[in-house]
């Protein structure tokens, strides 16, 4: 009565480049089917050995509320206290991580931007709102150390011209700029960090 099944399948392939012996594995489900498929492979010259695990499930709330922008981040957040409080920390660090994922988009992270001292983040750590922002992904990563820094927003600005400041981190991401970072560097004393 709703339509067709939703279908969801994965393939791999598994090829062994001594004796080039060749696998490929398809498993796949409909609507709600869920389950867990394991296949094996082992090579006909004994070098490789594979085990392969295909599992599926069904997505939770929570990963249907990660598709809101703004709501999920603050629905995980809540889910990772209450999973403190309940003393599942696993749990917990999943939905630290998930809520860090849906607030910093993947090209971000990739260059490292929004890194414990990325410029982004140092950037964000002068501002009211977002240095509370910076916080939690700092606590996420496990740095509480940095996540109390970043809520200290009169340290950051009287920090904002030293060689880890984010004066220095901006202008170490463009090319040309980085030519400050050099001379902050440089007049801080640190001339191995400097080069």
């Amino acid at each position: 009565p709703w339509g067709k099944s939703d279908e969801i399948s994965f393939a791999a392939c598994a090829v062994c480049k001594r004796c080039w012996q060749r696998a490929r594995f398809v498993h796949g489900r409909l609507g709600f089917e869920n389950g867990t498929d394991i296949e094996e492979f082992r090579c006909l010259c004994g070098h490789c050995e594979l085990r392969l695990e295909f599992r599926f499930e069904s997505n939770t709330v929570l990963d249907v509320l990660d598709w809101v922008p703004g709501l999920g981040v603050v629905v995980r957040v809540g889910a990772a206290v209450m999973s403190h409080a309940v003393e599942a920390d696993e749990a917990a660090e999943d939905h630290w991580e998930k809520a860090a994922n849906d607030l910093v988009p993947a090209a971000l992270q990739k260059r490292r931007l929004l890194a414990k001292d990325g410029a982004l983040t140092k950037v964000a750590e002068l501002l009211p709102g977002s240095n509370i922002i910076a916080a939690l992904l700092h606590a996420s990563a496990g740095n509480i150390e940095e996540a109390a820094r970043a809520l200290d927003l009169l340290h950051n600005w009287q920090d904002i011209g030293s060689p880890d400041g984010a004066l220095a981190k901006l202008a170490e991401t463009f090319p040309g700029t980085d030519v400050v970072a050099f001379g902050l560097q440089l007049r801080a004393g640190s001339f191995a960090r400097a080069l």
